[in-house]
């Protein structure tokens, strides 16, 4: 491997130490997730899989009445806004 390629890699490295806490030696610690989950935050999420799985059973529904073709709506966003105002 060309040397300038090696030190770019080593620089690369460098780098991403940097920025891991855990490869640079921080003394901060990060709070680590509980290995058990309480009653109410297994409520919450099966509630949200509950809401994701109504949620494709809709999109199924609207795609099968479409026959197959996918709809998208065109939504304003701030350029167009801007635009229309006479701010651009």
């Amino acid at each position: 491997m060309p040397l300038h390629l090696r030190s770019k890699k080593h620089e690369n490295e460098s780098e991403t130490a940097a920025l891991d806490p855990d490869q640079a030696g921080s003394r901060k610690r990060r709070k680590v997730a509980d290995d058990e989950l309480s009653a109410a935050d297994l409520a919450e999420i099966l509630q949200d899989w509950d809401a994701l799985l109504a949620d494709i059973d809709v999109f199924e529904l609207q795609h099968v009445k479409a026959g197959g073709k996918l709809v998208f709506a065109f939504v304003e966003g701030p350029l167009v806004h801007a635009l229309r105002c006479g701010e651009w």
